[in-house]
């Protein structure tokens, strides 16, 4: 029999065990072989002998142990292998409380108890509140093993019996703590929920934005349905209006003061007309119906056309109005109605912000563009590279802040604090019909400064142009409007001499400007800041001004002048009252050529201007009949020339150097270019660039170590034929004779 040996309790009502643990032989004995002797002793005989068993010396051990940690493995390492910070303590003994992140909640746990008496028979039963909530019973030497414990707090209470099964009376609590993952943490969750509150809120706001937003376009819909049928019902009466007005300027013809009442009228009828044409445009944009009607047109002649509207506008406000292109005709394949609107646009704004006595440019030329020409610009459209034509607007107005740049292409956009009465679908119109061209609009500004609208339009092959310099001015001022022929532009055939004159008294300007335009082109200006402008847009080939006007006066103007290579070289002639000596040391130290006082004699005035053309012609003669460029340049024009030369020289062997390259690379534009080397050596850019190459063949030819072919490829000519001509042309022989000759003469 397994334990025979028993004993019972009554006051408690329990049972102990005896085993071979406690000193007994054997766990077989022999029926009948029990024995009591006279003292109390019990006697039983087995096969490995017999037990004496003495009652009176067999107590229970009644002390209850109490529990400690022997040794404890997190994620089946050692305790000792992890931060110290995940336990209360380094020895297994006292630790109390576990501190463990989410990826380390495996724990291997072994126990033992205070009882040293026969301690293997120690027992102990554990549960782990909230994880595991029933007592569990196990044996001394036995492990506890949690296995990937959810985050969360625990206690696990462990009770240890003695010997004799004597339980502890309280059960030894472990506090066992396992960290959620951050995205499971009380902040992740604050978190979670904030974004949640925030997703809702943009999806609450977006689903308004849409709903205001589709609003929004039914009634955007429906005003732009109401205008454009209001404009429809415009049309048929403006032209009710005009067609007899027609009639009318043409039977009162003769009579001015009916004429000009007229004028007015159909001025406006053609200004509502535009823009209810504008309207119904604006209404096929938005419908993206908007088709190009393109032909082949004059936009030298539509520019005018658009400039010519606002000769009220100018004349009210005394506003200076140049005219200035490169080119007597262009013809392009364009839509000319939409072109037209975006250059009348563009200055529609220009006079609107322009003040009195103000100015405004309008200039025409050919440009490449490159991706330089975008740098630190604004720009809306297309961008592209390679040729085109450049429609410039500049004014001296209020300007616009660099912030409401990007908005001023936007529909109904208006500058806040303005006091506008447009709808501000204009510059929203010029932009839609400048993309359609497939160009684009560069805007520089500057507050108090004004403002430059650059409208490009990519250039292809079918181009057709007459080139001639046209410089036209508006005298529109109170002088002028008196005079029959004040309105009137300034176009002067048969010279190709521009002179700019510069006088703040309206009837001394005025009176100049016809006196010389009996033998030159003029320009006027009304201070220093006007003449400075317009020479930054036209180099005229003389400058005569008055030395005392506001703002920038004459010696300033000269100054500043003198301070540009562009405009350094141009001769100067100061009118004044002023006869001090002082004035014209500080004129001559200015550059100034000549100093004349008033009242100036005209005869004596064409004759100095006369001697100052005729110098410069003798100038050209000479730098002309040098053969070193080198040396053929004036002191005073020699950095210039130099950097000519150089920027030609450096591009000899290229055949397709173009004048928009070398005008580009000396940051000049091709009319200045021009202008400046006639004025300097009597030679247009071509000839210029030409000159250079056959003089760079002369010292190839002489040193004899290339054939001609080769000598015209490396000068840059890719034509043998060509470069045969030209040499011959320049030097009255072919390049084979020249090659010939210096064989003779060197034998």
């Amino acid at each position: 029999k397994q334990n025979p040996f028993i004993s019972y309790y009554p006051q408690n009502n329990t049972l102990r065990n005896f085993t071979e643990q406690d000193g007994i032989l054997g766990k077989q004995y022999h029926p009948n072989s029990g024995f009591i002797s006279s003292t109390g002793k019990l006697y039983f005989g087995g096969g490995n002998g017999f037990n004496l068993i003495d009652p009176s010396t067999v107590k229970q051990n009644p002390i209850t142990p109490e529990v400690f940690l022997s040794n404890v493995l997190i994620n089946n390492k050692p305790v000792e292998e992890h931060e110290r910070k995940l336990v209360n303590s380094s020895f297994p003994a006292a630790m109390q409380s576990f501190d463990l992140p989410h990826n380390q909640n495996s724990l291997s746990i072994d126990f033992v108890a205070n009882n040293f008496i026969k301690s293997s028979r120690n027992k102990f039963r554990y549960r782990m509140k909230d994880y595991l909530d029933e007592w569990i019973e196990i044996n001394h030497g036995s492990t506890i093993s949690f296995t990937k414990i959810p985050p969360g707090d625990y206690v696990l209470e462990v009770m240890a019996s003695n010997n004799d099964g004597i339980w502890s009376d309280n059960a030894k609590e472990f506090h066992i703590r396992i960290a959620p993952p951050f995205f499971l943490s009380w902040y992740a969750y604050i978190f979670y929920s904030l974004l949640l509150i925030t997703i809702s809120g943009i999806v609450f706001r977006e689903l308004r934005f849409r709903e205001k937003s589709r609003a929004e376009r039914m009634l955007f819909a429906e005003k732009v349905k109401f205008f454009t049928n209001l404009s429809h019902e415009f049309r048929t009466p403006l032209t009710l209006i005009l067609s007899p007005l027609n009639g009318l300027m043409n039977t009162f013809k003769h009579d001015t003061s009916t004429v000009g009442h007229l004028q007015i009228i159909k001025r406006n009828a053609d200004r509502l007309l535009r823009l209810t044409n504008q309207m119904l445009d604006f209404r096929l944009i938005e419908l993206n119906k908007m088709k190009l009607k393109r032909s082949n047109e004059d936009i030298i002649n539509l520019c005018r056309s658009a400039f010519d509207c606002f000769e009220y506008e100018a004349t009210e406000k005394q506003i200076n109005c140049i005219f200035n292109s490169h080119f007597k005709s262009y013809n392009l394949y364009i839509d000319a109605k939409k072109i037209e609107k975006v250059v009348y646009n563009i200055l529609s704004n220009a006079f609107k912000h322009c003040p009195e006595k103000g100015q405004i440019i309008l200039s025409i030329e050919e440009t490449i563009l490159s991706d330089q020409s975008y740098a630190e610009t604004y720009f809306t459209g297309e961008r592209f590279t390679g040729p085109s034509l450049e429609i410039k607007i500049r004014d001296n107005g209020t300007g616009i802040k660099s912030s409401d740049i990007p908005l001023i292409f936007d529909r109904f956009f208006i500058k806040e604090g303005s006091d506008s009465t447009g709808l501000g679908i204009g510059l929203h119109m010029c932009q839609e019909y400048i993309h359609l061209h497939g160009g684009n609009i560069l805007v520089n500004s500057e507050v108090s400064n004004g403002t430059i609208f650059t409208v490009n339009i990519p250039l292809d092959s079918h181009r057709v142009f007459e080139k001639e310099d046209v410089i036209l001015q508006y005298h529109f001022d109170n002088v002028a409007r008196n005079t029959k022929d004040g309105n009137v532009a300034m176009a002067i055939k048969g010279t190709n001499r521009l002179i700019l004159y510069v006088e703040d008294n309206d009837e001394l300007r005025m009176y100049y400007k016809h006196l010389l335009s009996s033998r030159y082109k003029v320009l006027t200006a009304k201070n220093g800041y006007q003449a400075f402008e317009i020479t930054s847009e036209i180099v005229p080939d003389l400058i005569i001004s008055d030395i005392m006007m506001p703002g920038m006066d004459g010696l300033e103007l000269a100054d500043s002048l003198r301070k540009q290579t562009k405009t350094s070289h141009i001769p100067i002639i100061l009118l004044t009252a002023l006869t001090d000596k002082k004035y014209k040391i500080d004129s001559m130290s200015k550059g100034v050529h000549s100093f004349i006082t008033k009242p100036v004699d005209e005869a004596f005035l064409f004759a100095k201007i006369e001697n100052i053309f005729k110098a410069q012609d003798r100038v050209h003669m000479i730098v002309e009949s040098e053969t070193n460029s080198k040396h053929r340049e004036l002191d005073v024009h020699e950095s210039f020339i130099e950097k000519a030369h150089t920027i030609v020289e450096n591009n000899l062997q290229n055949p397709d150097f173009s004048i928009k390259e070398f005008s580009a690379q000396l940051n000049i534009s091709r009319s200045s270019l021009q202008r400046r080397l006639k004025a300097e050596v009597n030679l247009s850019p071509t000839e210029f660039i030409r000159d250079l190459r056959l003089k760079k063949a002369v010292k190839l030819l002489k040193s004899s170590t290339h054939n001609i072919d080769e000598v015209g490829l490396l000068v840059g000519f890719n034509s043998t034929s060509y470069f045969i001509r030209s040499f011959k042309k320049k030097y009255g022989k072919t390049p084979y004779t020249f090659q010939s000759e210096l064989k003779v003469l060197d034998r």
